[in-house]
């Protein structure tokens, strides 16, 4: 500081040449700050092994759901289709390799209270009600390749197992630790898989609830998927009403128009044969909203 304080006092008296010697001699005494501030704060990345843990999906509002329960069901699907799949995702923490690194995964058996606000709970049936991760079908993609940090790796899952009929099976995932990768930290160490032939509220109801949902219910969702002209699915949900930021209003507006008219001419078709308008198991009345405001029903 010394130095710089005699390169300030005697500034008036240099030419031009001299001010831009002493300004360079200025910025090279920052850069030299600068580096010893960094140095002394900073210690070399030194983990002792690599580690891959699960990259967990965001909420309706961009925030991470940790061990969220990702949600499959065959209800949108055609009846011939028997199995299909769950893309996961792991992310790794060390350092990029120029090699591949295989992994591996396993199950990890649920108790009750493990999962919030989930009773009798049901662990999914390695070959029944998904393929196992040991097979040289999926064995296959467990592998973090060359130069990659993260990976996508595939769950089968199966319609006809135990339980996808009357209820749902949970299957949560873990990695299982080798030479190659240490145990993922506690924080996203685990990921579990819901698997059901029923309809199951969509993840991001609250979005479209406000929008054209109102209430959700399983006759609602039901009506929903048997008036729709088009298809109807975890994708259909994800990608229009993930977040409130992609919200599309137009299309929000189209829907609760479309789906207030529908449910208008079904419960009046119900009505001149003698019925009851359509409701919820427990009596609760069908009924849509635009932006949070009931819309008519008959």
């Amino acid at each position: 500081m010394l130095f710089l304080f005699r390169l300030l006092k005697t500034s008036n008296n240099l030419n031009f040449e001299e001010m831009k010697t002493m300004f360079r001699s200025i910025m090279i005494f920052f850069a030299a700050m600068a580096l010893f501030s960094c140095t002394e704060k900073y210690e070399v990345y030194n983990l002792p092994q690599d580690r891959l843990g699960f990259v967990y999906k965001t909420d309706s509002f961009g925030s991470t759901v940790q061990d969220s329960i990702d949600r499959f069901s065959f209800v949108y699907l055609s009846s011939e289709i028997v199995s299909d799949t769950v893309w996961v995702e792991m992310a790794t923490s060390g350092f990029v390799t120029d090699y591949d690194r295989p992994f591996k995964v396993e199950q990890v058996q649920l108790s009750e209270g493990d999962l919030r606000g989930v009773a009798n709970i049901v662990n999914a049936q390695a070959g029944s009600n998904y393929i196992e991760f040991t097979s040289a079908e999926i064995s296959k993609y467990l592998v973090v390749k060359a130069g990659q940090n993260s990976v996508k790796f595939p769950v089968v899952v199966k319609r006809d197992g135990p339980n996808t009929d009357n209820g749902s099976v949970y299957l949560r995932l873990k990695l299982k630790e080798t030479d190659t990768f240490a145990q993922s930290f506690p924080a996203n160490r685990f990921y579990t898989i819901e698997v059901t032939n029923q309809l199951v509220k969509p993840a991001c109801w609250d979005v479209l609830e406000y929008y054209f949902g109102g209430d959700y219910g399983v006759a609602k969702l039901r009506f929903m998927i048997d008036m729709a002209t088009w298809t109807i699915n975890d994708k259909w949900f994800q990608d229009n009403f993930a977040d409130y930021a992609s919200v599309d209003m137009g299309y929000t507006g189209y829907l609760s128009t479309y789906y207030t008219n529908k449910l208008i001419e079904y419960n009046q078709a119900r009505a001149a044969k003698g019925e009851d308008v359509l409701r919820e198991a427990d009596g609760t009345i069908v009924q849509f909203v635009s932006y949070g405001m009931a819309q008519p029903y008959i």
